[in-house]
């Protein structure tokens, strides 16, 4: 199959009513300030920490200091803010990444980011896990940043929440999956490619019913779209998998079911085509291995997948899938 023309075909075996991935749907390009956004999960966690261990004094800030804060959030602010609520967890490094271009040098924009989440941090809207990643010597730099009670309640109007301490694991994907989302997002800068909207989870779920009617939900990491660059009339749809390793190949190809099943079920294909599943692997071995397995069990709809590692993944997708 190719994915660089209209006339592309499904991959055998996807009962598509459009071609995989393409669609002539009318696009709502988002800005940069657009991708990601607030919500409300509850992740893994390993243990709960007090407010004593993370500095805070567990005095809840009051209504009228709620809303001075609130004005006074820039949108760069805003930005943050819901990047980081999107992402559960982000580190400094990936924030100045995401929301802090057009400095002079990255010497200014590392400074200026540095400031900001200070200042955002006094305000409680964020808050640092005690988890650091390259060490304490690494200063600021090595902070990862959760909501904080007050950004909890600028997003939700809800109460305050309290903090939670993930597990290692839980972590290590979810900062995987932003710098994936990052990497997209320095390449539309690059215009490389050009991305309409990305989705973070649970924004990105699909609920479906499974056999027997059973209530389904397929949970890829993020969902993409892009426009195909031989013809801006089309865009081009992604299902993101982030693997940190830590799955064994049987589990991932199961996962590869999941989306065939969720294929069958034809929901998606009703606004466009069925979108590209892309694998992001840690490292080219881990790569090769999933590749030479659906090439082995899933033969019949292998060109409904694309496996890559982080650095390939822009190229894939500015290439239509090729």
């Amino acid at each position: 199959m190719s994915a660089e023309t209209p006339s592309a075909t499904p991959a055998a075996g996807v009962p598509a009513g459009l071609p995989v991935a393409w669609s002539r749907a009318g696009r709502t390009p988002t800005s940069e300030a657009g991708y990601g956004h607030p919500r409300e999960t509850t992740p893994a966690v390993s243990r709960m920490v007090s407010p004593e261990r993370t500095g805070r004094t567990g005095k809840r800030t009051g209504s009228v200091r709620l809303e001075r804060i609130r004005e006074g959030l820039t949108d760069r602010d805003w930005q943050v803010v819901r990047l980081v609520s999107a992402h559960r967890y982000l580190t400094t490094r990936q924030v100045e990444g995401f929301c802090f271009v057009g400095h002079t040098s990255e010497l200014t924009a590392a400074r200026v980011c540095r400031r900001v989440l200070k200042r955002l941090k006094e305000q409680r809207v964020i808050e640092p896990l005690e988890r650091r990643i390259g060490g304490v010597r690494a200063g600021s730099a090595s902070f990862v940043w959760q909501l904080g009670p007050v950004g909890h309640r600028l997003l939700s109007s809800g109460n305050r929440k309290r903090s939670f301490e993930p597990s290692a694991l839980f972590l290590s994907h979810g900062l995987a999956v932003a710098e994936a989302h990052l990497a997209l997002v320095l390449a539309d800068r690059r215009k490389l490619l050009t991305l309409d909207r990305i989705e973070t989870e649970p924004n990105c779920w699909r609920h479906y019913s499974g056999i027997g009617g059973s209530r389904e939900v397929l949970k890829p990491d993020l969902y993409t779209v892009s426009v195909d660059t031989s013809d801006t009339e089309y865009e081009l749809r992604w299902f993101l998998e982030i693997d940190c390793g830590t799955e064994n190949t049987k589990r991932l190809l199961n996962k590869c079911r999941r989306y065939l099943d969720y294929a069958a079920t034809g929901f998606e294909q009703q606004s466009g085509g069925f979108p590209f599943v892309v694998w992001v692997m840690k490292g080219d071995g881990a790569a090769a291995r999933l590749r030479a397995a659906i090439d082995s069990d899933l033969s019949h709809n292998r060109e409904l997948f694309r496996v890559t590692t982080l650095d390939g993944l822009a190229g894939i997708m500015a290439g239509g899938g090729a």
